[in-house]
């Protein structure tokens, strides 16, 4: 990710692929307010776009000291931006 690190991941509680982005708060360029705290855009603009289809689903986020740990939906032919660009071009 840009501002993160994304991690494939499983759900334990029911094996649903997963991604898991670890975004440091020092690297978070833009915050808005989600149910009066402040979060970074990526998750304030994810919560309002869930009824949209072919949206990337959040299904959890979580704040720590340091930074946000989001937990999106993965497709099962999910592939990394910069490898599809090298694979099928700009």
């Amino acid at each position: 990710g840009g501002f993160g690190t994304v991690y494939a991941a499983t759900r334990r509680c029911d094996g649903l692929a997963v991604a898991v982005k670890k975004c440091p708060k020092a690297q978070i360029p833009t915050w808005w307010r989600l149910c009066g705290t402040s979060v970074p855009m990526e998750v304030a603009a994810m919560h309002h776009l869930t009824h949209l289809q072919g949206v990337i689903q959040l299904l959890d986020y979580f704040e720590n000291a340091d930074d946000f740990v989001l937990v999106v939906e993965r497709p099962p032919h999910a592939m990394d931006l910069f490898d599809y660009i090298a694979k099928c071009g700009a």
